[in-house]
């Protein structure tokens, strides 16, 4: 049985805080202990560069990760869903992909 994240935005959070930052998801992973991770989607995006920061973590991740997007990869949260091994979509989702711009 896989180990189930998800990165699923809130009222208050988005990619970089909260339950959906690099910190977190480094938590997350220590605590999935080499199991196979699952991780679900559905964020408008965030931070950049915490996006840069967790895909780097789940690609140096020693068990095998799947993205499912479940709803909406938009922005930065598209960044975080190219890191599986397999990234899974469902049909009526959106990945959306646009030229990064950091302030």
């Amino acid at each position: 049985m896989s180990y189930k994240i998800y990165l699923y935005d809130t009222d208050t959070d988005s990619i970089g805080t909260g339950t959906l930052s690099s910190a977190y998801i480094q938590t997350q992973l220590e605590a999935a202990a080499g199991q196979d991770v699952d991780l679900h989607i559905s964020s408008a995006g965030g931070s950049a560069f915490d996006a840069i920061a967790i895909y780097d973590l789940l690609k140096k991740y020693p068990g095998n990760v799947t993205t499912y997007i479940d709803a909406l990869a938009a922005s930065a949260a598209s960044i975080v869903a190219m890191a599986g091994e397999n990234i899974i979509m469902s049909k009526y989702a959106l990945l959306m992909i646009h030229k990064p711009m950091v302030i």
